[in-house]
């Protein structure tokens, strides 16, 4: 890939030492000593963008690696290769949009609605596949059913305080007790967790600092490419 000063770019790494994640957009505004390019990212900061490593690993054993400058031009980039990116911001235009759960996909990879422009939009980019909606439910109806059957086994004070406990799919329900729930994860505190857990945080009090919930804070670092054994 060639690039020049006022080249719309990317990252295609993390790296929170560095400033920058898998999807941080920027443009190029000058080269460093080593020829490397400099980006000037959306919140002003500007990052030396200097090659990192992949690495292919099967049992702790390196078998591949290739060594590169973590940059991807961001003219534009398909719905497919959005996805796993977090994006400070997109244009996205969903009018050609030809299969269900793609218009999802695209408007997820914005960390807030500010920095969605949406440009375009068909029937059926926001629909979501027939049997996604059944297995749902179907899922549903099971875990009902477990809730009915395990009710019937309690008595007295416990049948009143499992009545208490009913599991609420609102999102607006849900944020009166975990205000946090489902909202999108800032840099600021993508940065804040890494470092946390690097220092050998637990992982219940990392979520106490963030006001999150233990498995999201789980689910956020494996994304993030991070494992505790």
């Amino acid at each position: 890939m060639i690039v020049k000063k006022d080249a719309e770019v990317m990252f295609i790494k993390n790296n929170f030492e560095k400033g920058y994640v898998y999807g941080t957009l920027g443009s190029v505004v000058c080269f460093d000593e080593e020829g490397y390019p400099v980006v000037s990212t959306f919140n002003g900061q500007e990052i030396s963008a200097s090659p990192e490593t992949w690495n292919v690993e099967e049992n702790g054993k390196i078998l591949a690696k290739i060594t590169q400058v973590p940059l991807r031009l961001a003219w534009a980039i398909t719905i497919h290769k959005s996805q796993g990116m977090t994006l400070d911001a997109a244009e996205i235009n969903l009018a050609d949009a030809f299969e269900k759960g793609m218009g999802y996909v695209a408007l997820s990879r914005v960390r807030s609605l500010d920095g969605i422009r949406l440009t375009g939009l068909n029937e059926i980019a926001l629909q979501v596949r027939p049997e996604i909606l059944a297995y749902d439910k179907e899922l549903q109806q099971r875990s009902e059913g477990a809730r009915q059957e395990l009710y019937s086994t309690l008595e007295g004070d416990k049948k009143l305080k499992f009545q208490k406990t009913k599991k609420t799919y609102w999102v607006d329900e849900i944020r009166k007790s975990h205000l946090m729930a489902y909202q999108k994860w800032s840099f600021a505190e993508e940065k804040t967790l890494v470092s946390d857990f690097k220092k050998g945080m637990k992982i219940s009090m990392i979520a106490k600092n963030l006001k999150r919930k233990d498995g999201a804070i789980r689910s956020r670092l494996k994304k993030l490419g991070f494992v505790r054994h």
